[in-house]
């Protein structure tokens, strides 16, 4: 375990990637369950890398079918991950209407108080809940 110091410190990318599947006619429907395989398959090689959680986004927004939410302490995984992820089959059917890169610091407030199920506690890492709620909000200098 981490000492408290070096979790203050502990800064992990998160990368919100909305996708949009292409209209069914440009691929065979028979074809699906192959290219959703092959793109599972490289979600699980690298699952000890980047934390990914998954959103369906089917009858909320027009423009995006999906989200992948993942978080990396390293910006490199989540490189790497997105471009695995566009080589694969079901990767040349899919557009990228938005994405958002960002980062997260461990709050000060609570790196010496810990308790089972506290928010935070695995690290910034994707929990798994049923929903996420991304909030694009843009800083500029005046």
């Amino acid at each position: 375990m981490a000492d408290g110091s070096e979790q203050e410190g502990r800064r992990d990318f998160v990368k919100y990637t909305l996708f949009k599947l292409a209209d069914r006619r440009e691929y065979r429907i028979g074809d699906t369950g192959d290219l959703k395989a092959e793109f599972a398959a490289v979600l699980g090689e690298f699952a000890g890398r980047v934390a990914v959680s998954s959103y369906s986004l089917v009858g909320m927004r027009g423009d995006a079918d999906f989200l992948l939410w993942m978080v990396s302490p390293t910006l490199e995984g989540i490189n790497e991950l997105s471009a695995a992820l566009n080589r694969t089959a079901l990767g040349a059917f899919l557009a990228t209407p938005y994405s958002y890169l960002g980062m997260t610091r461990r709050s000060p407030y609570v790196v010496d108080h810990r308790h089972e199920g506290q928010d935070g506690g695995g690290g910034g890492a994707a929990d798994g809940g049923a929903e996420v709620f991304v909030y694009v909000s843009v800083h500029q200098d005046e």
